[in-house]
Order: C-alpha cells, then structure tokens, then sequence
C-alpha cells in the first residue's frame, strides 16, 4: 500500500540575507577592533623600548666622559664608538680610495641611528654653548616619533636625574646637526619641572613629533 505524507513540511534551514548582513558586520568589527588592539599593543611597546634605551644611552653617554670635564667632541661617531647605541641601530658611511680590488676605507662615520618607531632616528652630541659652562653636557635628540608616544617619552625624560631642558614641536623635514635643531618649544627649562600643558600644546602640532633634551654630564 502506498502511503503519502500529509503531515507539515520541515522548514528550510539557512540564513537570511539579513542575518548574513549582520554577520558579516559583526566580523569586520572584530577584525578592525583587534586591528586596533594589535597597533596599540606595538606602539605600548615602542614607547617602552624607547624610553629604556635613552635612559641607557644617558647614562652610558655620562659613563664615557666622567673623565672629561667637557663634552666637547661629543657627536654621533665618537659616542657610537663608546657604545651609547647597539651596533645593529647604526648606519655608517664609508669614504675610500681607490677603485674596485684595491678600494681601501680611509675613514668611517655614523650618519643615523635608528628609533625605536617606524621613520623615527636619535641623535646626541656635545651640548655646546647651551649649558653653562659650554659643552658640560649632551642634547639628545628623538626625531620623528609618532604624535602618541610624544608626552609619554618627554614625561619619562624630565624624570632622568641630569635631564635640564626639554624641547617639543611638529617633525621637520631638516635633521638637526647640532643644537637643538628648529621648530621646537621649551617644555620643561633648568631644573624647573615639567609643564604638562605646554608639553601637550608641543606634542599634537603634528602626526609625527621631534624632542630635544639637553641633560648634564654626572
């Protein structure tokens, strides 16, 4: 005998277009949240390497000329080759004579020192005429850091027992090759603390940031 079926008919499973609408919504806003999570995470990172390393290089650099009772011949060559930096940060320019198989390297020097942020460089040399007496300390320079990580370094930096003067601004193009450099405001000067309000004018003038500090040789 045959039967037939006359009970309800099983609905048909699946999503709706609306339902994978939502999906797919929820899934990209995972993604770019965890996106967000990833990038913050590194730069937590980056300002933490930094703000290690300078206090290392400070004191390093104060090591190198307790001696000294001048900075004076202070400069990226001279400090690189005192180990104020890891070898793998530096970039050194050769001058040669001769050509090819007879090429001999006549000398050598350290254009740039890598940071710690994509971009970013360091420098430190002799602070010259910017300290009383001259040359009786170093000004170290975080050029190019990213606009988040500018008051997080300086508020570390003024905490340094020989740090005097701190200088901020917008990034310029021209890489400082003495001094202070350009562009920047005064945000903390001489043993007076830190002023926050100027620091945080200083660090949102642009995306990427350039700091100065002078600090005094121990």
């Amino acid at each position: 005998m045959k039967y037939t079926h006359t009970g309800p008919r099983a609905q048909q499973q699946g999503f709706t277009l609306v339902e994978l609408g939502i999906s797919m919504v929820l899934i990209a806003s995972m993604v770019l949240a965890g996106f967000y999570v990833v990038k913050r995470i590194r730069t937590d990172a980056a300002i933490n390497a930094a703000i290690a390393s300078a206090n290392v290089s400070m004191n390093k650099a104060n090591a190198a000329f307790s001696g000294s009772d001048s900075t004076a011949g202070a400069n990226l060559t001279t400090l690189a080759a005192m180990n104020i930096w890891p070898k793998e940060r530096l970039t050194i320019s050769e001058v040669k004579s001769g050509t090819g198989a007879n090429a001999v390297v006549v000398s050598r020097a350290v254009t740039n020192i890598k940071g710690h942020f994509r971009g970013s460089e360091e420098m430190m040399w002799a602070d010259g005429n910017n300290s009383t007496p001259a040359n009786s300390g170093f000004i170290y320079h975080l050029w190019r850091v990213p606009q988040e990580a500018c008051l997080p370094l300086i508020k570390n930096m003024a905490l340094h027992p020989t740090t005097r003067s701190i200088l901020a601004g917008a990034h310029s193009s021209t890489r400082p090759v003495a001094g202070y450099g350009v562009g920047k405001a005064a945000v903390k000067t001489g043993t007076g603390a830190l002023n926050f309000a100027a620091a945080a004018q200083a660090c949102i003038k642009d995306q990427r940031v350039d700091i100065a500090m002078q600090f005094d040789k121990s």
